[in-house]
């Protein structure tokens, strides 16, 4: 992995933290749905970029 990825990935994740924080301090379901939607999303990225890490070299060979 490089270190852009690395740092992107922290960057999410902590904006997300902080989302989620936000959401669980103010108790609203509006903003509590939004950080649940946010997290899947994530994870459905991670999922979707790992399969594609792990099938493109295999195509390129």
């Amino acid at each position: 992995m490089s270190l852009a990825f690395l740092v992107g990935i922290a960057t999410v994740f902590l904006s997300l933290l902080g989302a989620t924080v936000v959401a669980l301090t103010w108790s609203n379901e509006i903003w509590l749905a939004g950080t649940t939607a946010l997290w899947y999303g994530v994870a459905l990225l991670m999922v979707a970029g790992f399969i594609r890490h792990c099938v493109t070299p295999v195509r390129s060979r």
